[in-house]
């Protein structure tokens, strides 16, 4: 159990209040090697964790690309959600060519609309699908990083606290040996 070695140092940095024993070698190599483990262990979970973070964006880009390369203009903006109504499609377009709808029957898409949209509207489309992209790069990485940070901090607890415990009984001792000079 880790800690365990720690706990046994604490104990023998309280002892040298009152008297000065021999330096605990063997106890302070163990307690090195512990917080060797532990940051060992840290590392691999954080090579372990971009690495799987790796494969769940590319997979996730993989599956967006699938849905949206297929798919034409229209349904990118319906898709996306920049526009929910065959009004507000015929707005964006209309701000787009700075000319507004002139009638009611003028306010659904044509494909004609769409073939005539100047170029700016397709990298607009390309920048709220992107935005969309990330979002579900995110949601899909959500759990990976909760497992990631519990067992990282279940690691690194221990391992600050070991040396804590480290450093306090060279403290201790150094300021025995400075007493007793």
């Amino acid at each position: 159990m880790y800690g365990e070695e720690a706990s046994k140092l604490a104990r023998e940095a309280k002892r040298t209040i009152d008297h000065f024993p021999p330096y605990n070698n063997s106890l302070v190599q163990s307690v090195i090697r512990e917080i060797q483990h532990l940051y060992d262990t840290c590392q691999e979970l954080i090579r372990n964790y971009n690495t799987e973070k790796l494969q769940v964006e590319a997979e996730v880009e993989r599956r967006w690309h699938e849905q949206h390369e297929a798919m034409p203009i229209a349904s990118q903006n319906s898709a996306s959600g920049s526009a929910s109504s065959g009004t507000a499609t015929a707005t964006a377009i209309a701000a787009t060519t700075s000319q507004p709808p002139s009638s009611e029957a003028d306010s659904h898409t044509t494909l004609a609309m769409l073939e005539d949209l100047p170029p700016a509207s397709s990298s607009t489309v390309h920048s709220i699908s992107t935005i969309g992209l990330q979002e579900q790069k995110q949601q899909a990485l959500r759990p990976l990083e909760e497992v990631f940070w519990t067992k990282y901090l279940v690691h690194t607890a221990p391992l600050q606290r070991n040396k804590r415990v480290l450093m306090a009984y060279h403290h201790q001792r150094i300021e025995k040996i400075k007493e007793l000079a």
